[in-house]
């Protein structure tokens, strides 16, 4: 039951032009993942149709070791929710993106 024992995740994020997933889908998503232990470390943005298209990501378990096999994927006393709090100079980017338009 649960979430499987992950040690590193790689997805690809597919969100332009589908109404059901917008930036709002993608900061649970994350939020999702980072319960889990997960952490970012490494995004790249599609060269060819940019970043409403599709990003991806890769997450790492803040445990992980290459001896390891065997991860614990539930929330540790310490995951905090943190607000998303934009730059005054890039809130209308960041609004871009949680409405899913790009213009």
């Amino acid at each position: 039951a649960g979430w499987p024992s992950v040690g590193q995740l790689l997805l690809e994020a597919h969100i332009d032009g589908i109404k059901e997933y917008d930036g709002k889908s993608m900061d649970q998503l994350f939020r999702n993942v980072e319960r889990a232990n997960l952490r970012l470390f490494h995004h790249e943005v599609n060269w060819e149709f940019g970043a409403t298209c599709c990003i991806e990501y890769s997450f790492i378990h803040k445990n992980w070791r290459p001896e390891v096999k065997d991860y614990d994927m539930h929330s540790t006393s310490t995951y905090q929710e943190l607000p998303l709090k934009p730059a005054a100079m890039w809130r209308h980017m960041v609004e871009q993106y949680l409405s899913g338009r790009e213009s």
